[in-house]
């Protein structure tokens, strides 16, 4: 376990003669490594080959049907594509086909949120939704054959408070200013979810949902915090915030595999410039193995985003890097790491 090493295996140009990426977001990446982008500016869903060279849109921004009106996540498991679309408040699915994506359901659970994952016949959803006694929770799973929705971690407990009532206190203030997203993974025992505002990991137990965390805060991790001067930053809509985000470290996801968990955060570099993208390893029982760097994992956007998926199947990494050119132009590349254990 010890040995787990992360090696950087190739590194593909985004074509964007074609068609321009506005802003790179969540990726998935099937077996013959076609990447499949949201495009957070453009709404969009945008298609390429393993080389890099631009296929097509595979959905544009609308509300009708084949169309996707604000994705905000993608994963993809075994022929399977789910996208949360926060603004059809909906969970798509689909199949993959050679040509492309081909709908096959619409989920009607309502979806607003962060982040989600299929495991099996169970997506995952990081949102804030209430069970049937009105108990608000920010972690659930759906089956998507019967739909049946199984609750996991209540809502405050997935930024760190003891009560709803304690987070509705400091949401305004404190939550949304750092950010809310809380990221995702699962196999069939566990479920594990991390919040963009602190190194720590809940790892919730699915046949008993006892949640338990882990998490270490090494030198290169800095928490976010919120001053007072941040807080007036925020309320006047300053254009300068992004500055003072800057000076804090962000997590931007995690995933786990049959014998560790890697976490991911992200730190400012004014030389890179971007964001340098942290990776830690864990034990699957929540013992710190190692940190690094993640070689390549660049991301220069004024905030941290999760750009990366992984695949269980074959130990593969996917990291979205984003440059910028001497003509300031956004430079996207695919870089794709191995990880052995």
């Amino acid at each position: 376990m010890y040995g787990v090493k992360i090696e950087k295996k190739s590194e593909t140009l985004l074509d964007q003669k074609k068609e321009f990426i506005q802003r790179g977001w969540y990726i998935s990446v099937t077996e013959t490594d076609r990447l499949y982008l949201i495009d957070n500016k453009a709404q969009n869903i945008k298609l390429y080959d393993n080389s890099g060279r631009f296929i097509d849109i595979a959905r544009r921004k609308g509300f009708g049907p084949q169309e996707v009106a604000s994705p905000t996540s993608i994963d993809y498991f075994k022929g399977k594509m789910a996208v949360g679309d926060s603004g059809k408040n909906r969970l798509l699915l689909y199949e993959i086909e050679k040509d492309g994506l081909i709908e096959s359901k619409e989920i009607t659970a309502t979806y607003g949120g962060f982040d989600i994952k299929m495991f099996g016949n169970r997506l995952f959803v990081s949102s804030s939704k209430s069970d049937p006694y009105g108990k608000i929770y920010g972690l659930f799973s759906i089956d998507i054959v019967t739909e049946k929705i199984d609750y996991l971690i209540p809502f405050h407990q997935c930024y760190g408070f003891s009560s709803y009532k304690e987070l509705i206190s400091k949401i305004y203030d404190q939550v949304n200013i750092i950010g809310r997203y809380c990221y995702i993974d699962a196999d069939d025992q566990y479920a594990y979810l991390c919040w963009q505002g602190d190194l720590k990991v809940l790892a919730v137990n699915l046949q008993t949902k006892k949640v338990t965390t882990f998490g270490n805060k090494t030198k290169n991790y800095n928490k976010p915090m919120v001053t007072k001067k941040i807080q007036t930053m925020y309320k006047a809509r300053s254009p300068e915030l992004y500055l003072e985000d800057r000076k804090f470290s962000y997590l931007t996801g995690l995933f786990i595999d049959k014998s560790f968990i890697a976490v991911l955060y992200a730190n400012y570099r004014d030389e890179a410039p971007g964001w340098q993208t942290y990776i830690q390893i864990y034990s699957r029982n929540g013992q710190f193995i190692k940190e690094q760097e993640l070689p390549g994992g660049i991301n220069n956007d004024n905030y941290p985003l999760k750009v990366f998926y992984y695949s269980k199947d074959t130990d593969t990494l996917y990291f979205l890097k984003k440059t910028i050119d001497k003509a300031l132009n956004d430079v996207y590349c695919l870089v794709k790491y191995h990880i052995s254990q």
